[in-house]
């Protein structure tokens, strides 16, 4: 019968759900995207389910080929289309807005010029909707990181800033993204990426110990794929230049303190020499004279 038919091809969907979720969850993009792919011809019921399924799998294999950007953008784009005619579906569901999000700021990150500002957009617009819906660590983490990027182009390149975002002084702060990216780690800790934008935060404001704490924190979580490895790069690069500044800093300071000392004495010694010359000749000196 019909709805036998229909039981079996819903019982079968679950099934292979199962399994794709099973790859996901052990972060093996690839076989995820190849049983996502066998099922995006068939009838599923649940497109929704398998697009941003779908869009799951290819982030995790754009992240495990980040070191070629050419190779990342073409997973990602496929993961965008995905994206897309989910959010087409069903433009409420969290789900869809949270991987439209993930999956259009990765596609921001790695692009450039116009691509870049209009997919800057796009995220942004997701991100806004994510956020009224059901906000989760991820959501929190990636609009503290939209915040930070906003902010520090207002500080390195404030007509850009302002030209495409409006006044950003009092919206886009650094303290305005460490407080998502706080509340990301207050939710979810211990998340490599997070780390890093909470220590780059710090930085910014010039709070340069809380910077160093959360770099070496990044040190204690576990490297996953290529991604990871290029944060862990920027992470060491940051620590060494804060401990360079540092070193520097404190030279400075002995530098300082030794030429202190050294006027100190010269200065004693002028005062013993002024002193010895008002006294007079010593006795011997009159003795012998």
């Amino acid at each position: 019968s019909i709805a036998c038919c229909w039981l079996k091809l819903e019982w079968s969907t679950f099934a292979m759900f199962s399994e794709i979720d099973g790859y996901l969850d052990g972060y093996d993009g690839d076989k995820a995207y190849e049983a996502v792919k066998k099922l995006i011809s068939e009838s599923i019921s649940d497109r929704i389910g398998l697009y941003c399924r779908f869009a799951h799998a290819c982030y995790i294999r754009s992240n495990n080929c980040f070191k070629n950007l050419e190779k990342c953008k073409a997973i990602l784009g496929e993961a965008h289309e995905a994206c897309k005619k989910a959010y087409e579906l069903d433009a409420k569901n969290k789900d869809v807005l949270k991987w439209c999000s993930i999956i259009s700021g990765s596609l921001a990150d790695i692009s450039d010029g116009e691509e870049k500002i209009e997919l800057g957009y796009e995220f942004k617009n997701y991100i806004d909707e994510a956020i009224k819906i059901t906000p989760d660590s991820s959501i929190y983490h990636m609009r503290g990181r939209f915040t930070y990027e906003v902010a520090n182009l207002s500080q390195t390149k404030p007509m850009m800033a302002s030209k495409l975002f409006g006044n950003t002084s009092t919206i886009y702060t650094f303290d305005e993204a460490l407080k998502d990216l706080l509340k990301a780690e207050a939710l979810n800790p211990r998340q490599l990426d997070n780390l890093l934008f909470i220590a780059k935060c710090f930085l910014a404001k010039g709070d340069k110990v809380q910077a160093h704490h959360y770099l070496m924190l990044m040190n204690e979580c576990s490297l996953v794929d290529e991604a990871d490895e290029v944060m862990m790069v920027e992470a060491n690069d940051l620590l060494k230049m804060i401990d360079d500044e540092s070193n520097e800093e404190t030279a400075k300071e002995n530098s300082l303190i030794e030429s202190a000392v050294s006027d100190d004495e010269r200065e004693d010694m002028r005062l013993n020499d002024s002193i010895e010359e008002e006294a007079g000749p010593s006795d011997n000196e009159m003795s012998r004279a």
